[in-house]
């Protein structure tokens, strides 16, 4: 029984993260690969990669993100599922 019954995610935070970022540049092209590990308090720890693609032209990039690429199973907090596999795409004008 927990302590505190006013709410069920008082409590429920990262004890540990730990974000690495490893990147790679060519010419115009840049690779993220983020890596991500959570340990929550009193659940299992887990963790997710993302993958960061964009090439740069003059003023615009062009940016293509897949995140959580292995599609890991996991819970944001106690009763909240965690976002399976999914893919974003943007443009980003500068001026």
């Amino acid at each position: 029984e927990k302590p505190y019954s006013f709410s069920k995610y008082a409590f429920d935070y990262n004890r540990h993260k730990v974000v690495s970022i490893f990147s790679l540049n060519l010419k115009e092209l840049s690779f993220d690969l983020i890596g991500s590990f959570h340990k929550p308090i009193e659940r299992k720890g887990y963790t997710t990669f993302d993958l960061k693609i964009a090439k740069e032209f003059d003023s615009l990039s062009i940016v293509l993100e897949g995140i959580n690429i292995f599609n890991e199973d996991y819970r944001e907090m106690e009763g909240i599922e965690g976002a399976g596999r999914w893919v974003r795409a943007s443009l980003v004008y500068s001026f």
